[in-house]
């Protein structure tokens, strides 16, 4: 079964320092709760000294350190997040991009019969994600980086892993921002034909 995902786009529109003491910044992740959901984190997190404002561009806005904002629908939006200590303030905005060619398999069956014995990560093509798996305890079990990342179903020394569920991670990191993705996928082991 396919999901599509929303890729997120992040392109640095402006940073403001007044007086250098305050360093705004902040990453978004797409939420597990639908794919217009972003789960936004400032990067500084005291609630003592210091205020957080967002504003998600779309005529909505919030406050606090980590916040998560729903979008009607995919486009682009200029998300700031104006950070004050009360006699300092400093703002930064970035414009999200959110479009939807971004799919993750959730199950694939690695049997070698040529149908579906992949876990693929299909995306637009315009940067290379890494994507890393996890066994149930923890355990990294695959990690590769591409523009479009696969995993076969084994180890990194080829040995083939016991078929059950696995958790994922998908990241992109650039210059522009952040982009994150995570989730489970079932391997099922059939036997050969």
């Amino acid at each position: 079964m396919k999901r599509n995902v929303l890729t997120l786009t992040v392109f640095l529109v402006l940073a403001l320092h007044l007086n250098g003491q305050i360093s705004a910044d902040f990453r978004s992740i797409i939420s597990e709760k639908s794919d217009l959901t972003l789960h936004f984190v400032s990067y500084l997190q005291d609630t003592v000294t210091y205020s957080y404002n967002w504003d998600f561009g779309d005529g909505s806005t919030g406050s606090g350190p980590s916040i998560e904002h729903t979008y009607v629908k995919q486009g682009g939006y200029i998300v700031s997040l104006t950070v004050t200590d009360g006699n300092n303030i400093e703002s930064i905005s970035r414009e999200m991009k959110l479009q939807a060619p971004f799919e993750i398999t959730n199950v694939f069956t690695p049997n070698n019969d040529g149908i579906n014995d992949l876990f693929v990560v299909h995306s637009d093509g315009s940067t290379n994600y890494t994507l890393s798996i996890y066994s149930r305890s923890g355990t990294l079990v695959h990690r590769s980086t591409s523009i479009t990342p696969v995993w076969d179903g084994k180890t990194p020394s080829g040995e083939y892993v016991h078929p059950g569920v696995y958790y994922y991670i998908v990241k992109a990191g650039s210059t522009s921002g952040d982009f994150e993705k995570s989730g489970f996928v079932h391997l099922i082991r059939e036997k050969e034909k």
